[in-house]
């Protein structure tokens, strides 16, 4: 189940607005597939018949895999605009895409954070460009609470709370009053949050 938005017009529904290509400008493709991308036999099973069997330039990149399944859809798109063109991208998560293009192994590399400045400083020249947005929802499973019933409405406030262990059972006070119509249906139990670690 999702949160929906509260009465005061705020919503649980946080948007994630930064998802980052980082670009090396410079570097030359050195990712461990290359030699696999290179074989014409590869190649022609992945993006069709070249004239000479393979792309005359190959771009590679790690990273994220959030963005994965578009990158896949624009690479795929490229292929009929410029057959000696090839790119290719491995989801690999975002520490390892900055890990990438920071040891010139890449061509570029997708990052749900941006890098530090030491990172930055240590990459030369690369620049920063913002490519996708997604939105991260907070979902919720209260036993004996079903699609029948009200979904579970939460403010930004109370959302940062249970977050921050200061709201911990979803009979706190704070929830009860912005759901007064599950109100007798909300366990006292301990809420437990599960996140992403990266």
């Amino acid at each position: 189940h999702k949160p929906t938005t509260a009465g005061d017009g705020q919503t649980t529904q946080s948007k994630k607005v930064l998802s980052l290509l980082l670009l090396s400008l410079l570097s030359v493709c050195q990712c461990a597939g290359a030699s696999k991308l290179t074989n014409s036999s590869y190649y022609s099973s992945v993006f069709g018949d070249f004239r000479d069997g393979h792309p005359d330039v190959i771009i590679c990149g790690k990273g994220a895999t959030f963005p994965l399944s578009l990158y896949n859809s624009w690479m795929l798109a490229y292929t009929f605009v410029d057959l000696r063109v090839g790119i290719t991208y491995e989801g690999i998560g975002s520490g390892g895409g900055k890990k990438a293009i920071l040891a010139n192994s890449v061509d570029f590399a997708g990052s749900d954070s941006v890098l530090t400045e030491s990172e930055y400083e240590q990459g030369g020249d690369l620049q920063m460009l913002p490519i996708v947005a997604g939105a991260v929802v907070p979902v919720y499973n209260i036993e004996g609470i079903t699609g029948s019933d009200p979904p579970l409405v939460l403010d930004r406030l109370t959302l940062a709370m249970v977050y921050l262990g200061e709201v911990n059972r979803w009979d706190a006070p704070e929830i009860v009053a912005l759901n007064p119509a599950l109100a007798s249906k909300l366990p006292r139990k301990r809420i437990m949050v599960v996140q992403r670690i990266d």
